[in-house]
């Protein structure tokens, strides 16, 4: 069977940060992208537009009324467009798997050269691959918008992960993975693995195989310098962790935002801005000649798109984020300590 893979993901506010994880998933081996734009007050659309006009395997998706609407209804609106995506890939019949991350999640290969493609073919019969997600830990506070790509990659490995499915065997996406069909549970024990090829199943793994138990993670640490992982790049520096907490709640929760309008505006799942600890820490080695090599193919991307002023612009938005939040926190000054585990290892933090 010939692979084919379509990427989706949801995005408020990430247009300074679009065209890199774009151009860093095509790179991989993904042959389509959709992404779901929605409640966006940066220059989404307009820099999405520009992208797509130069690279046609990437499409965006106005999701305003999609999001609307499921407020209305009280349904998540990330399950809703997930699973509306899948269902639009089984009708279609032109991928093979499908793959579902955020605009903060890189996949990560174990050597910048592989190709996801291939690691699937390695993989054998799986219906899902799982990779571990793994979340930044700068070092020091740095300077807003550096090159996410070094020799050397600090990060915290967590329980979660991210996961690509086979679209014929799955029933149901889930943020972090996939409920399969009945039948191809029954057939196959080892229906769900990760990419190291640890097969994953609820005796070490729960909530359908997308948070993983303690054998099983460490593993996965003990092996990292040759495995794929999901990094999750929610720190960056101090400003952009500060600035995408004004992304607001889940939208699980977004129902109360009409009663509880200031402190709906804060986004809760964070857990503070975390600096690297060697101790309890790992690092991720890449060769230096295939990070020059990465951005060398990721600056004549960004030639092609042409989009310098866009991107200027998007930056721009990240930045002024800050003076919103610091003039927030002076009309509401309690919402540092209803959100001290958001606001912690920040210039916030008391």
């Amino acid at each position: 069977m010939e692979i084919k893979i379509k990427l989706v993901a949801i995005a408020k506010d990430e247009a300074a940060y679009l065209p890199q994880w774009i151009f860093h998933h095509l790179r991989l081996g993904v042959d389509s992208i959709d992404v779901y734009i929605n409640d966006s007050f940066d220059n989404s659309i307009e820099i999405s537009r520009k992208i797509n006009a130069i690279e046609p395997r990437f499409k965006y998706h106005e999701a305003d009324k999609q999001l609307k609407k499921c407020i209305k209804r009280g349904k998540n609106f990330q399950k809703h467009i997930y699973q509306r995506a899948f269902r639009k890939c089984a009708r279609g019949k032109k991928f093979s798997h499908l793959l579902i991350l955020d605009l903060d999640e890189y996949l990560m290969p174990d050597k910048l050269e592989n190709n996801l493609k291939n690691l699937i073919h390695s993989s054998g019969d799986v219906s899902v691959i799982s990779f571990p997600w793994c979340i930044d830990a700068p070092r020091e506070k740095i300077l807003p918008f550096q090159a996410f790509l070094s020799p050397t990659i600090n990060i915290r490995p967590h329980k979660l992960v991210k996961s690509i499915g086979r679209i014929d065997n799955i029933k149901t996406v889930l943020p972090h993975g996939f409920i399969l069909n009945a039948h191809k549970d029954e057939l196959s024990n080892h229906s769900k693995t990760l990419s190291n090829g640890t097969y994953l199943d609820s005796s070490n793994s729960r909530n359908n195989e997308c948070i993983l138990g303690t054998e099983v993670r460490k593993i996965f640490e003990d092996d990292i310098q040759e495995s794929w992982f999901t990094f999750h790049r929610v720190n960056k520096s101090e400003v952009e962790y500060l600035a995408s907490l004004l992304r607001g709640r889940p939208s699980k929760v977004s129902k109360i935002i009409d009663r509880d309008h200031v402190n709906s505006m804060i986004k809760n799942n964070r857990e503070g801005y975390i600096l690297f600890d060697s101790v309890t820490m790992l690092q991720k080695n890449y060769h230096q000649s295939s990070i020059q090599n990465y951005y060398q193919e990721y600056n004549e991307f960004i030639d092609r798109l042409n989009i310098a002023s866009e991107s200027e612009q998007s930056q721009e938005f990240i930045l002024s984020q800050l003076g919103k939040l610091n003039n927030l926190i002076k009309e509401n000054p309690t919402l540092v300590n209803t959100f001290k585990k958001q606001f912690a290892g920040t210039r916030y933090s008391r």
